[in-house]
């Protein structure tokens, strides 16, 4: 654990002495919540909930709303205390006795429809992995540093919603790569770069779940806008580049266009955009061979005429690749719609020694969302 001295030999880098990068990403993800109206901010992990404590709790930023950690309210004891009025929580309906699968506890599905008629609702750091009960109602926007959480079925204006969200992008000093497995690493990867690559993901899903014709190439073409743009904001304020799977879902989003598009000309300059970006993920020294060779395909199926194109037999032969059009890996999409699947939006955490510790911090978790009783903690 380093200090201010120093390091201490074998630890990864913790020594943020000299960094204010964690004032900037507290007062980032306070900047986006609206003023004025009552908002629930639902938090999950370290590097959130600690760079928000200070801002919210001190300099008093943001008094409408309320934060709820979801590590914390999976305890019985903090449920009971933040349910007090006086908890800094007011207002917050708890439908149980703690988050969590055990009985008598609650999952995100019933925390939400118990309060997105009392607050507005945000997310930073993500949802509880082992919790997808929220997916069917709700769906998660990018929102700045963070998401905002909103009805599947309420009224929503992609193009009004990409305007609003690009005042909102974050703006963090990074003048160098952070080191590998230090806190602003953390930031970067896991907050930062994804604040930039969900917003076109965003509308590339929403275009999948369109069901109309027209709405559907609409949705593909802001979505391969949106890509675009973001690319041309690169270097983000000399930050580590774009994670490659951002490159991967621009060109399945040009691809969709390579067909949709109603003109010949629209249909030419998305193909060769697709491509481009294909390149782009290729050059990607981070894809496993079947991706690769999955891709190779796709960039194939895009260039050359149907009739030269390889057969199945012989694409298998060449390394087996996935089955690209399959409904399982198509959101939202039918069968021979796409040659490609889309990839993640949310770049993977790299694995280093310094996560270890947060590793199996976070297995604890895991283990005591789904089921373990924490009444013993209660006090």
């Amino acid at each position: 654990w380093g200090g201010a001295g120093g390091r201490v030999s074998g630890a990864w880098p913790a020594d943020c002495v000299e960094s204010d990068l964690f004032d900037q990403f507290g007062a980032e993800m306070l900047r986006v919540i609206p003023e004025g109206e009552a908002a629930l901010l639902l938090t999950y992990g370290d590097e959130v909930l600690n760079s928000l404590r200070y801002p919210h709790r001190v300099l008093r930023q943001r008094p409408n709303l309320r934060i709820l950690d979801l590590n914390y309210a999976q305890y019985t004891w903090f449920v009971r205390r933040a349910a007090a009025p006086a908890s800094g929580l007011g207002g917050v309906v708890f439908p149980g006795q703690a988050y969590g699968s055990s009985p008598g506890s609650f999952v995100m599905a019933q925390l939400l429809g118990a309060n997105d008629g009392r607050f507005s609702i945000f997310v930073a750091g993500g949802m509880h992995p082992q919790d997808g009960s929220w997916q069917r109602d709700y769906r998660l926007w990018p929102w700045g540093a963070i998401s905002r959480v909103l009805r599947r079925d309420a009224p929503f204006s992609p193009r009004q919603w990409a305007r609003t969200s690009a005042a909102l992008l974050p703006r963090l000093a990074f003048p160098s790569a952070p080191p590998l497995g230090s806190w602003a690493q953390v930031v970067l990867t896991n907050h930062y770069l994804p604040a930039y690559a969900l917003r076109p993901y965003a509308l590339l899903r929403h275009a999948y779940d369109a069901l109309d014709a027209d709405e559907r190439r609409d949705g593909f073409r802001l979505a391969a806008g949106l890509y675009l743009e973001t690319d041309r904001m690169q270097p983000l304020n000399g930050s580590e580049a774009l994670p490659d799977n951002f490159y991967r879902n621009m060109a399945v989003a040009f691809s969709q266009l390579s067909r949709l598009e109603l003109t010949e000309s629209g249909r030419v300059k998305a193909t060769r955009q697709a491509a481009s970006s294909f390149m782009q993920y290729l050059a990607f020294d981070t894809l496993s061979l079947d991706d690769r060779r999955t891709v190779e395909q796709a960039l194939l199926s895009l260039l050359l005429p149907q009739e030269e194109q390889p057969s199945s037999a012989e694409a298998a032969g060449a390394g087996g690749h996935r089955n690209a059009g399959s409904r399982e890996e198509q959101p939202g999409g039918q069968q021979g719609e796409s040659r490609l699947s889309v990839a993640g939006g949310r770049p993977a955490k790299k694995a280093h020694a310094g996560e270890k510790g947060r590793k199996r911090a976070a297995r604890r978790r895991e283990d005591e969302f789904m089921g373990r009783d924490d009444r013993q903690h209660a006090s």
